[in-house]
């Protein structure tokens, strides 16, 4: 069957995608995916502070616009202390928080050291519809992560939109946006702690088996 992810036509906004700067869990080399372990815990590390700071600052030397910018943000508290950070810089007047923004949940794997996230995309590009060991599928990520942006596309005009999430939840929305199958989302190069990218392409329809 073919899930209708939905197309983006003729979006006037300029939509961004915000991977949270490094956090107290990647200093630690943990999993931190549930929710209820990443909403009051694991924030940003100093240099996720100044890896946001060097990001929104270059934005703001690259970008000539006076379209206001809107921030969207996973409720994680290293997505939200980020999206503070870049609603104070750029004068955001309100940041929103999606729960569909949130970090992949990696099931059994919680709190263990991140090596796992290895054997996980292995399965992952092998079948992207698995959900071994309690893990959140890429197809699941995929349509909760591509709702949130064509909603809240829909709902502005000429506008800066930035969506402040995960690293493996960009890698897998730019897949969408790519047309490309999920499993693909390891083979694309890694979007870095606090690195700020345009979501291009509109997203098209993907097939899916699962």
């Amino acid at each position: 069957m073919y899930n209708h992810l939905g197309v983006i036509h003729n979006s006037s906004n300029t939509l961004y995608i915000l991977r949270h700067g490094h956090s107290e869990a990647n200093e630690q080399g943990l999993i931190v995916s549930d929710i209820k372990n990443g909403i009051t815990n694991f924030g940003l590390s100093a240099k996720g502070i100044q890896e946001i700071k060097d990001s929104i600052y270059q934005l703001i030397a690259t970008t000539h616009t006076e379209s206001e910018y809107i921030i969207y943000s996973s409720p994680f508290l290293r997505t939200v202390q980020t999206s503070s950070l870049v609603a104070e810089i750029l004068l955001a007047k309100e940041i929103y928080y999606d729960s569909r923004l949130r970090e992949r949940f990696f099931g059994e794997w919680e709190l263990t050291e991140n090596i796992n996230y290895q054997k996980v995309w292995l399965e992952d590009y092998q079948n992207p519809c698995h959900k071994k060991w309690w893990v959140e599928s890429t197809y699941e990520v995929l349509e909760r992560a591509t709702s949130a942006v064509r909603e809240i596309d829909s709902l502005y005009k000429d506008k800066q939109i930035i969506f402040v999430t995960h690293g493996d939840v960009a890698q897998i929305l730019i897949c969408g946006y790519l047309n490309q199958n999920p499993q693909n989302h390891r083979q694309l190069r890694s979007i870095e702690t606090g690195e700020l990218k345009v979501l291009h392409q509109p997203i098209g329809k993907i097939k899916s088996d699962c």
